[in-house]
């Protein structure tokens, strides 16, 4: 070998060769055909494969469960479980652990793997091992994850050895959910006694676990078997490990509304034991989660003077307990603390705790205790006054504001925000130093809700601009909040004070400089309808509508265009000069100098149909989609809505345009000097059979002679409305 070269060169005969050399027959069995799927060869391994390629595929059968051939791979390890060595099995445990845990399967897969997992732990007699463990961990995910699927498994006699198990106490355990999830039915004598020996058994975990899974069954013992339920629940009670105690709060709050009134009486005083003399922290922590819960149960036996005073003294105890997660869940659990206890006692004892945790230094415990404000505000009404100090606190205090202000429209029902000082003052200010766009929403959602009871005066003169000024704001939900409230205040306001603040309006959004401040109005005019009438809305806003249909801005009058509908029906009928004012913007807009704003005034046009309804046309428009569906209203009926006259010039469709006429009908004529032949159908209600008689004007003001109205559009768009009546009417 050259020490210069860039490589070293080996020769075949100096390598070690590590192993024997394999037999055809070796190396055939631990290959697979490469044309096989992921599951046929998983299929292979488990029938033909060696040793390791069993246990390699059988760690990781959640990478099968899915493929088609899975119930064929689920037969094959449920055939040969029994027969296979003790680490396979031990592998076979792992994986399907793996498939409970990661693939949902159906009932006849979790059924067959609970009985592979019933065959395993049934073989299983000697001392635990490490596949016992595997198949145990099995065995509890399974009751874990299937509650609904075991209570259709009945496998009685299985649970029936597992409970009776003396060897491996996990067995046991895992037992004691599967007792859990019974039916009524199954729940026979042998039940109750396999319950009451695994609620006295030897080890703590399985004792646990059947006091976590008595709730499921507490029903089963009533009423015929109050006694032996007594004994049980008392057995938990009296428990002398931490982690029975613990457990036994949990059931103990759960069924205790459901229990009998003899039993909790008779539970009480070893309850009261178990509280005042607890002095594990786990348990002290359980019992201040589920106070309220449990006292809440137990409030039929709380009558006695002295019962309360020792409740007081305990709930004093946990208050200032030097613990902030203790106080935080009796903070917590307080409105059921109130509700146990009664709105005297909390005027005479509890007020005092209470102003405790409203004032203490964990802003988490304040946090909490005033997310629950507007609940016990409804549970002290109408002795509700002593609280209004602790609001007014609350809803300055930046750590809980946001919680009060968020149930305010609940909290006004029994608090009078009139009655609060410069209130509504802060609440409008608060809205200049918001700095997050929820928080603004959560306050003008609330505003919106809360509108009828601030003064009026406090209305206009302060939340109406500020209002006007959040309209402009880029954030969408706080445009339409506050869009929403401005039309919920016009709608309180009297005529003058609405005339009023609508020039705010105009001048601000109608008039801006800004294009998406103008299209804002146009959208607003379309919600006056919640507050004004059609001749309040022509007199507020209708000019300034009109002016938008010939912005500078081609988005503007595009708007304009998709919004005409809506726009329309807040026309009177009636109201001839408007309807014609309206209506020949849109025909002046199909002269546009943008050729999207002549198409969508063609469109616009061409959905008015001779019976005044909108309706869709064959375009796949987005902008159509939603705005011009059917729209029918009483006003619409009567004919108001323009015609389109249209002509098929070398397959383009025009519209044609007519003279100008006035129309006069005896006293109670209305006269319309820019009336034009698209809106003569307007008239039509007037120039019935019945009607006066109808004077027709030229352009230089007189009189049409009565040849030259018969010759004229108008009368022969008379004599095909109204027939042989026409003539007499002209």
């Amino acid at each position: 070998m050259d020490n210069n070269s860039s490589h070293i060169d080996y020769n075949i005969d100096d390598l070690p060769f590590i192993g024997t050399e394999k037999s055809e027959e070796e190396i055939q069995r631990v290959t697979t055909n490469e044309d096989y799927t992921t599951g046929e060869k998983a299929i292979y391994i488990l029938e033909d494969g060696t040793k390791d390629q069993k246990i390699a595929v059988l760690s990781n059968l959640n990478i099968y469960a899915e493929e088609k051939n899975w119930n064929d791979i689920l037969d094959i390890i449920i055939e040969n479980i029994k027969r296979w060595e003790d680490t396979i099995q031990l592998a076979a445990g792992i994986g399907f652990n793996k498939v409970i845990k990661k693939i949902e399967l159906d009932y006849e897969d979790f059924e067959a793997i609970f009985k592979a997992t019933a065959t395993v732990l049934g073989m299983w007699t000697s001392e635990p091992s490490e596949i016992v463990d595997a198949w145990n961990t099995l065995f509890g995910t399974l009751c874990e994850k299937g509650d609904r699927i075991l209570t259709q498994i009945h496998f009685i006699p299985f649970i029936i050895s597992q409970a009776e198990c003396v060897q491996y106490y996990m067995t046991r355990a895992n037992a004691c959910i599967l007792i859990g999830n019974l039916s009524k039915h199954d729940f026979d004598s042998k039940m109750h006694e396999l319950v009451y020996k695994l609620m006295q058994d030897a080890f703590i975990k399985v004792r646990v676990k059947m006091a976590e899974n008595l709730p499921k069954i507490s029903d089963y013992y009533l009423p015929h078997k109050e006694d032996e339920l007594y004994v049980l629940l008392l057995s938990l009670i009296e428990d002398q490990s931490s982690e029975v105690m613990v457990a036994s709060i949990k059931t103990f709050a759960e069924i205790v509304e459901s229990l009998p009134e003899n039993i909790n009486k008779k539970l009480l005083p070893n309850i009261y034991k178990l509280w005042f003399k607890a002095s594990n922290q786990t348990i002290i922590d359980e019992l201040s989660k589920n106070l309220g819960k449990i006292l809440f149960g137990l409030k039929p036996q709380l009558k006695t003077a002295e019962i309360k005073t020792d409740l007081l003294i305990l709930l004093n105890r946990l208050i200032t307990y030097d613990r902030a997660d203790i106080r935080k869940n009796v903070a917590f659990n307080f409105p059921g603390i109130i509700l146990a206890l009664g709105a005297v006692c909390f005027k005479d004892r509890l007020k005092i705790g209470y102003e405790a945790l409203c004032h203490d230094s964990s802003s988490e415990i304040r946090k909490i205790i005033s997310i629950s404000f507007h609940e016990i505000v409804k549970i002290l009404n109408p002795k509700v006054q002593s609280l209004v100090p602790l609001f007014n606190e609350m809803i300055k205090d930046p750590v809980t504001q946001w919680n009060i202000i968020s149930n305010l429209h609940l909290i006004s029902q029994y608090i009078n925000l009139n009655e609060q000082e410069n209130l509504y003052q802060y609440l409008i200010q608060l809205l200049d130093i918001i700095p997050n766009w929820r928080n603004t929403n959560t306050l003008l959602s609330q505003m919106n809700l809360i509108l009828p009871q601030i003064p009026l005066c406090i209305v206009s003169a302060l939340l109406y601009p500020k209002l006007v000024m959040l309209m402009h704001n880029a954030n969408l939900p706080i445009k339409q909040h506050s869009s929403k409230i401005v039309v919920q205040i016009l709608k309180l306001c009297p005529y003058e004070l609405r005339q009023l603040l609508s020039d705010k309006i105009i001048q601000n959004f109608a008039q801006s400089a800004h294009a998406a401040d103008r299209k804002i109005f146009i959208d607003f005019c379309i919600h006056t309808k919640e507050f004004c009438s059609r001749n309040a809305f022509k007199n507020l806003y209708f000019q300034p509508l009109l002016q938008l249909s010939k912005d500078s801005a081609k988005d503007i009058r595009l708007k304009f265009l998709i919004e005409y509908p809506n726009l329309r029906e807040r026309i009177s009928s009636n109201d001839i000069i408007a309807s014609n004012d309206i209506d020949l913007v849109l025909e002046e807009m199909h002269d546009d100098n943008e050729l999207i704003i002549r198409e969508m005034a063609e469109k616009v046009q061409g959905i008015v149909t001779s019976d005044g309804y909108w309706k869709t046309i064959n375009s796949p428009d987005a902008l159509l989609k939603d705005k011009l569906l059917l729209h029918t209203e009483t006003d619409l009926k009567e004919g108001e809505m323009p015609k389109v006259i249209e002509e098929e010039t070398k397959g383009k469709r025009t519209t044609k345009k007519a003279n100008t006429y006035t129309v006069k009908s005896g006293s109670n004529g209305v006269k319309s000097p820019n009336l034009t032949r698209a809106s003569l159908h307007q008239t039509q209600k007037i120039l019935s059979p019945n009607a006066p008689r109808v004077s027709i004007f030229r352009k230089d003001g007189k009189r049409m002679s009565l040849d030259e109205k018969i010759s004229s559009p108008l009368g022969s768009h008379l004599s095909k409305t109204l027939g042989a009546g026409s003539r007499k009417q002209l």
